[in-house]
């Protein structure tokens, strides 16, 4: 499997594989890793009735999520290319 590096910014890179339409966003392991963590924690508090750590824990993951779209938007810009949404 071959796959083209387009762009990086950060612990992120846009990467192309030959057998998809639309280059996907490439996330280091420990970032990752760090993210589902974070959903864990959500879902034990959501559990426990701890709303405020749970809305904290929330607001942890949807900024990383935003992040990661803002850079792949911003990576398929500079390279010209359309988004798939």
């Amino acid at each position: 499997m071959q796959i083209e590096l387009l762009g990086e910014s950060g612990n992120c890179a846009l990467a192309a594989r030959a057998s998809r339409k639309f280059p996907g966003l490439l996330i280091q392991g420990d970032t990752l890793k760090s993210l589902k963590e974070v959903a864990d924690d959500l879902l034990r508090e959501i559990d426990s009735g701890d709303i405020e750590n749970g809305r904290y824990s929330a607001a942890e993951i949807k900024e990383a999520l935003d992040g990661f779209v803002s850079v792949y938007e911003r990576l398929m810009g500079e390279i010209g290319r359309s988004l798939p949404y």
